[in-house]
Formats: structure tokens, sequence, C-alpha cells
């Protein structure tokens, strides 16, 4: 188990979702674009750099949104 964030907004509706801004130990994967819905709703997926497991995606203003996570708290 890696640490991805000290920093995260858990999501209003879909509870088990968390975006953030600083990250650790993940890598986007730039090659492949996940979501297009129009112009601005890019997202490229996002993997654990210990693992490689994909842990969510990281939009164009470079916030990360992660959904495969496990979450804790201090």
């Amino acid at each position: 188990m890696s640490l991805l964030t000290r920093d995260c907004q858990r999501h209003e509706i879909y509870k088990n979702q968390y975006r953030a801004m600083f990250v650790e130990n993940v890598e986007v994967v730039d090659e492949l674009m996940t979501h297009q819905f129009g112009d601005r709703d890019l997202f490229y997926p996002v993997r654990c750099v210990v693992c490689k497991t994909s842990v969510g995606v990281v939009d164009l203003e470079e916030v990360y949104h992660f959904f495969n996570v496990l979450s804790g708290y201090a």
C-alpha cells in the first residue's frame, strides 16, 4: 500500500471518490485518453508507481480524481 496524497477532498455524491492537486507515487499514462465529453472534459489514466494499479484519472487542469483507493484519516 502506498500513499498517494496527503490532502484531498471527498466527492459530495460519490463517497468512494476523492480529488487532489498535490500527489505522490503516481504516474500519468499520457498515451491513453480515457473520457471525452465535449472539448474540456479530457482525462488521462493515473496509476500507482509502486504496484501499477489504476487509481484514477487526471484532468487538463491537473486535478487528480481518485476512485480505486483506500482512504485513511489522521
